[in-house]
């Protein structure tokens, strides 16, 4: 999971800097080639902190249709990708450090649930869910491994 969250946070990150280099005339090319992997790092690492629950929980779920069922179910895990999401939104408010950029001029963060933020993480969720289940898609555990667990 940590690797579809570098993925998803580095396209994200790269997006929006780009986005900001074409909207910006003056700004230079040097510095969004050095800030797109530091921000990107920056944001993996938050992004990994706030999702340490949700990792867990999913991983947990995926050990778990393994040992009954044989596979991974995409359907099973966007199912439980509402509880991901508000995992991952608690995460976020409550495990990562209250900070501001110096040039951020937006009101101070106020803590609490809103649809937005819980509709923000849930779509996060739903993208990292899907890129960890594509490699896993194909794999199967033998039936009669199956049987066996189960017999126990």
């Amino acid at each position: 999971m940590p690797v579809a969250t570098l993925v998803v946070v580095s396209v994200y990150c790269s997006v929006v800097m780009a986005g900001d280099y074409v909207q910006t005339p003056t700004r230079q090319f040097y510095e969004i080639a050095v800030m797109v992997p530091l921000v990107s790092i920056v944001s993996f690492i938050m992004a990994s902190i706030a999702q340490v629950f949700a990792y867990v929980t999913a991983i947990l779920c995926v050990m778990f249709m393994f040992r009954y069922t044989g596979r991974a179910s995409l359907l099973v895990l966007l199912g439980i990708t509402p509880l991901l999401g508000l995992m991952t939104w608690f995460g976020y408010d409550r495990l990562l450090p209250d900070f501001r950029w110096y040039t951020d001029d937006s009101p101070p963060y106020e803590h609490g649930l809103t649809v937005e933020r819980f509709l923000k993480a849930w779509g996060f969720e739903m993208l990292v869910v899907l890129l960890y289940w594509w490699p896993m898609r194909n794999y199967r555990i033998p039936s009669d491994a199956v049987a066996r667990v189960l017999a126990k």
